[in-house]
């Protein structure tokens, strides 16, 4: 088994818990929750400037529940 497999089963257990201990995940299945994540995009343009593009409000409660700050745009 290689390494891979075995951080995704970390990764996957992770989010199960967090599933279970966080209210505002309520409802939620680990495969909403990594879908969600997998429509984020980030821009970056040639002047360095990084943007996130919108966060849906699925979105912005996943990375509340995981305590994920939010990426700020970099000058």
């Amino acid at each position: 088994m290689g390494l891979a497999p075995y951080l995704s089963l970390i990764l996957l257990s992770y989010i199960q818990q967090k599933i279970k201990s966080e209210e505002i995940l309520n409802g939620y299945t680990k495969r909403e929750i990594i879908y969600e994540l997998k429509k984020l995009k980030m821009i970056q343009h040639k002047n360095g400037l990084n943007i996130l593009t919108e966060l849906a409000k699925r979105a912005r409660e996943i990375f509340k529940a995981f305590n994920i700050k939010l990426p700020r745009e970099k000058t």
